[in-house]
Parts: structure tokens; sequence; C-alpha cells
């Protein structure tokens, strides 16, 4: 047997160990219900990522898949928006929080310490982009 994508296979190889751990944490703990959906999850998804990578003609479709401008393309939109989408959200929580903040009291400080440092971040991690993408262009 050849492993023809060997990073599909790592992929899948962890995938199945997690799947067989969470199943011996089941066993030993009790089952519940969330325990074992997710256990049989991973272990299909591992197992199903393992056949893929083992497979050339497979192997060859996701590489062709993953090199295609159209779903670069897609995937870069998606999430340049899911990023817009994060700043205002993250927004809209910091002055959620600064409202709330009469009423919670000293709970509420924690909160807009962290929505105010995520969204610092997000704007320098924008700016930081920006400036690379401009010298490189």
């Amino acid at each position: 047997m050849k492993i023809y994508s060997k990073s599909n296979f790592a992929i899948g190889l962890g995938l199945t160990v997690i799947g067989l751990a969470l199943l011996g944490v089941n066993l030993w703990k009790g089952m519940t219900w969330k325990g074992i959906c997710l256990s049989v999850l991973c272990l299909v998804l591992g197992v199903g990522v393992i056949v893929r990578s083992l497979s050339q003609h497979m192997s060859r479709e996701d590489a062709l898949q993953s090199k295609d401008e159209r779903n670069q393309l897609v995937k870069l939109r998606s999430r340049g928006i899911s990023f817009l989408w994060a700043e205002g959200f993250c927004f809209l929580f910091l002055l959620g929080s600064l409202v709330v903040r009469p009423v919670l009291g000293p709970a509420a400080v924690g909160m807009v310490t962290a929505f105010g440092v995520m969204l610092g971040a997000m704007f320098a991690l924008e700016l930081v982009t920006l400036l690379y993408y401009e010298r490189k262009l």
C-alpha cells in the first residue's frame, strides 16, 4: 500500500487516534451520547481521510481541488468576510459590555478587557497584512 498524500494520512491518523482515545475514555468513565457521537464522528472522518490518502485517484482529485483557482478565490473571500463579521461582532460585544458594566460591576471589566484586546489585535493584524501586501504588490 502506498501513501499518496502524506499530510492527509497524518490528519486521518490523528483523527482516528483521537476517536479511539475518546471511545476508550467513554468506556472507562461511562457512556454519554455526546461522547459516543464525537468518538464515532472522529473515527469515521479519520478512516475516510486515510482511505482518500491511500487512493491514487482520490489523492489526485484532492490536489486538483486545492489548486483550483475558483476554490482558492471562494476560500479567500469567505475568510475575508468572516474576519469582517468577527470584527463587527467583537465591536458590538465590546459596546454591550460597556453598557452593562455598571450593572455587572467587576465581572464586566474582564469582558471589556477581553473584547478590547481581541478587537485591538484584529485591527493590528489587519494593518500589518495591509502594509505587507501594499509593499509586495
